[in-house]
């Protein structure tokens, strides 16, 4: 349902298992390792297949069920190409990349149909999930976006020994496991990382790595200040803008505003009541097309052709 109705689903799990903040509430947090580089494509496929087969009945089923064999089991890896230099593709790590896994194991992240099976693939993990939420009700909720699942518990020692280990164990027999190194639990006075901001109890902040992703951002752009970028600039740095914007984080905006190069300045301005960048009257796309083609003796002409024929007609 997308990132902001995530955010939103946390903020009331989180007000639902603390009572409106009146009693303690422990915020969990797991993240799943290599989560796409480990499907398993054979499980992928099978879930799908039951749901096509119990769940589609128009005449084509046959069709859709061997188009989906062919997109499950297409095996990119063996006839793609390559853009990227081979020395930084060595930066990836290993455990992230299907050009390391068996045939038969990863889903390709860029594929529409890998992001729909790939959250799909979870959906026991959710019904198992839900069904601890009816059995503590009020005491425990949780979401899950992809391979992110913060959940909200009312008591942590006598929840996490029977949840972890048994949550670790459904994901096995998937062929998943949960990051190590990617696990968060701490009072909700603390708040928590949800999906690029980091809600707390009164607000919710954008998070730090993506502001400096956004002052990197800045900083590559300013590397070759040229008219042709302006609109390629707007694009990227308004993106940034526009989450600090919505996340309380004004002071965040003008510190990616900040590291841009001043050259910048000769052709875009930074609109304070919106929380972005435009580019000047002169440097717009349209101004920018009609200088580059010479349009604007076209207009003149249209528009003194037409006045005249009005005169004419009155």
């Amino acid at each position: 349902m997308g990132q902001n109705a995530m955010q939103n689903a946390v903020i009331g799990d989180i007000y639902k298992v603390s009572k409106g903040f009146t009693r303690d509430c422990w915020l969990l947090k797991v993240d799943m390792s290599g989560c796409f580089p480990n499907i398993r494509q054979d499980v992928a496929f099978r879930q799908l297949e039951e749901v096509v087969r119990n769940d589609y009945f128009e005449e084509d089923k046959d069709d859709v069920l061997y188009i989906l064999r062919l997109s499950v089991y297409s095996y990119p890896t063996l006839h793609c190409y390559r853009k990227s230099p081979l020395e930084k593709w060595e930066l990836i790590p290993k455990e992230k990349s299907i050009f390391n896994k068996p045939l038969g194991i990863g889903a390709a992240i860029g594929h529409l149909l890998w992001q729909n099976a790939v959250n799909y693939y979870f959906h026991d993990i959710d019904e198992w999930l839900m069904s601890l939420a009816d059995k503590f009700d009020g005491n425990f909720a949780f979401e899950r976006f992809v391979d992110d699942i913060p959940m909200a518990i009312a008591d942590k020692t006598t929840m996490l020994p029977y949840l972890m280990p048994a949550l670790r164990a459904k994901l096995g027999a998937l062929g998943a496991r949960l990051n190590e190194r990617k696990f968060y639990c701490q009072h909700y006075t603390k708040g928590i990382e949800c999906v690029g901001v980091h809600i707390k109890m009164d607000r919710v902040y954008i998070n730090r790595r993506v502001v400096k992703r956004g002052i990197m951002k800045a900083r590559s752009f300013s590397r070759c200040v040229r008219v042709g970028k302006i609109h390629t600039l707007l694009s990227s740095i308004n993106s940034y803008l526009g989450m600090c914007k919505n996340l309380n984080g004004y002071n965040q905006a003008m510190r990616i505003i900040a590291a841009l190069d001043k050259r910048w300045w000769d052709y875009v301005e930074f609109n304070r009541d919106r929380v972005c960048l435009q580019a000047k009257p002169e440097y717009t796309q349209r101004n920018r097309i009609i200088n580059i083609f010479n349009l604007s003796k076209h207009d003149t002409r249209r528009k003194n052709t037409a006045t005249s024929a009005f005169k004419r007609t009155a």
